[in-house]
């Protein structure tokens, strides 16, 4: 049988799907008529009501403070925080060994939601790098951050600024004031390299990732001078690269 040479015109209904009258089974995203409701429901869910963000300075008492939890399984990361939650809220204090002369300096900025419930916390100390006295001056130092497991995937507004982020930028906020007169000191942090919320939401706020670890978890430092306002996300529109 001798193969045709005859061109085939390629008309719109060679691209037709065979699908009965009536049928769901192929539905092209571009005809779907109810694609802005499908899109709707896949956006995180909002939190609703109204929220507060307070900076706290006396934890001993603080009862959504000792019954805070951001998860329920055995991650290390999740344990430290639990612990750490429970120790400020008993009276106690977790940062005494920051090789910094002058009263103690540890506060916590909160955001609540009505009726006090605790949704994520931010807890700030000033320390060395890496506790190795330099001639500079003791920068800031994050040593808890953390969001409830009943929030996690939640957002406050529709550009998408998790509770964290919330948390965060009003911590460096009190940091510049607090530490710096004004001006914005250095803050770093310590956090488990497995622990990709933490570093993504580090990364996010512009914390840099130093080469080498220290004592088994990773060093982040945001350089001195930057605005505590802006992330990666106002400056460029679009997520950090290195975000994944």
């Amino acid at each position: 049988m001798e193969r045709s040479t005859k061109p085939i015109t390629l008309t719109p209904a060679l691209f037709r799907p065979r699908v009965r009258p009536g049928s769901t089974r192929y539905t092209p995203r571009f005809a779907t008529a109810h694609s802005a409701d499908m899109a709707a429901a896949t956006l995180p869910p909002i939190v609703e009501g109204e929220t507060e963000l307070r900076v706290v300075d006396g934890f001993k008492g603080w009862r959504e403070l000792s019954r805070f939890r951001c998860g329920y399984s055995d991650k290390k990361a999740e344990a430290e925080i639990h612990m750490t939650a429970q120790k400020l809220a008993a009276g106690g204090h977790v940062e005494l060994g920051t090789g910094v002369e002058g009263p103690l300096y540890e506060r916590i900025v909160s955001l609540e939601a009505e009726g006090g419930e605790l949704i994520s916390w931010c807890a700030i100390t000033r320390r060395h790098l890496c506790e190795v006295p330099a001639p500079c001056e003791p920068g800031g130092y994050i040593f808890a951050i953390a969001t409830a497991y009943a929030y996690r995937g939640w957002r406050l507004d529709l550009r998408g600024t998790r509770p964290a982020d919330a948390v965060m930028r009003r911590a460096l906020e009190v940091m510049s004031d607090d530490l710096g007169g004004g001006e914005m000191p250095y803050v770093w942090a310590r956090v488990l390299p497995d622990n990709r919320p933490s570093n993504r939401l580090f990364r996010d706020h512009r914390f840099r990732l130093f080469p080498r670890p220290w004592e088994g978890q990773a060093i982040r430092a945001r350089p001195a001078g930057l605005d505590p306002g802006r992330t990666w996300l106002d400056e460029t529109g679009d997520e950090h690269p290195l975000a994944a």
